[in-house]
């Protein structure tokens, strides 16, 4: 992620843009994520609950991330 610090108004604009793609991201894999968690529920599909959990890393990570650079 860009800093602000390391390009004035340029490497401010960068850092916004590099957050707001990041939260685009993480809002993109939480809707697949809830999608995925409904239909795991409504099916009793524990396999497919198993592999939500699972994918919940990458969110978590992405969203820690966020939270570091915001």
């Amino acid at each position: 992620m860009t800093t602000p610090e390391s390009g004035g108004r340029h490497g401010f604009q960068a850092a916004l843009d590099d957050l707001r793609n990041d939260v685009i991201k993480l809002a993109a894999l939480v809707t697949e994520a809830i999608g995925a968690a409904t239909h795991a529920l409504l099916d009793a599909d524990l396999a497919l609950v198993d592999q939500v959990i699972a994918d919940d890393r990458q969110i978590a990570d992405l969203n820690h991330h966020i939270e570091l650079g915001a």
